[in-house]
C-alpha cells in the first residue's frame, strides 16, 4: 500500500510556528552546560538540533496536536505518524518527539526508540473532512510511557 500524506499547509505552519519561542525557552532551561539549540535550517527536516561542542547531541521533532484541546490529555495513548520513522532511522538514539497541546500550555516528550520499538504499528483512517480519508500507519505510546510537562 502506498501511503498518502496531507499536503504541506504553509498558513497552518506559520500560525503554529510562532509558538517556537515558548518551546525553545522551555528547552533552554533544561540544557546541559555548553549546549545550544539550533532551529534546523531545513524547514522540512527535524525541527530542532541540540548541539554540544559543535556536534549534534539530540534532535527534536515538535508538533502541535490540535485535537488536544485541554490541559489534561483525555485519551489512553498518543499516536505518532509513520512519516517521522525516517528521521528516527537517520538520527537513532538522538531522536525525540515533542507534542504540544492546542493551547500551547502542556506537552509530552517521547524518545524515538520508545515510539518505534515498544508497540507494533497500526493503521487508522486519517485526514480532515474535505481532504479525503485515507489509511495511514501510526505508532502508539500510552500516557504512562511519555514525559508530560508544562510550558
Amino acid at each position: 500500500m502506498v501511503e498518502k500524506y496531507r499536503t504541506f499547509n504553509i498558513e497552518e505552519y506559520e500560525k503554529f510556528d510562532k509558538h517556537k519561542d515558548t518551546i525553545l525557552s522551555s528547552l533552554r532551561s533544561s540544557l546541559e552546560k555548553d549546549m545550544i539549540i539550533q532551529i534546523n535550517p531545513n524547514k522540512y527536516g527535524t525541527d530542532l538540533l541540540i548541539k554540544q561542542y559543535g556536534a549534534v547531541k539530540y534532535v527534536y521533532d515538535v508538533e502541535i496536536k490540535r485535537a488536544w484541546k485541554s490541559y489534561e490529555f483525555l485519551y489512553p495513548d498518543f499516536h505518532f505518524t509513520s512519516r517521522k520513522y525516517k528521521d528516527w532511522i537517520k538520527w537513532g538514539t538522538k531522536f525525540y518527539t515533542i507534542m504540544i497541546n492546542n493551547e500551547i500550555t502542556r506537552g509530552i516528550l517521547a524518545h524515538g526508540d520508545d515510539i518505534y520499538q515498544k508497540h507494533p504499528p497500526f493503521q487508522k483512517c486519517a485526514g480532515r473532512p474535505g481532504e479525503g480519508q485515507r489509511l495511514e500507519k501510526f505508532y502508539r505510546l500510552y500516557v504512562h510511557e511519555v514525559i508530560i510537562f508544562d510550558l
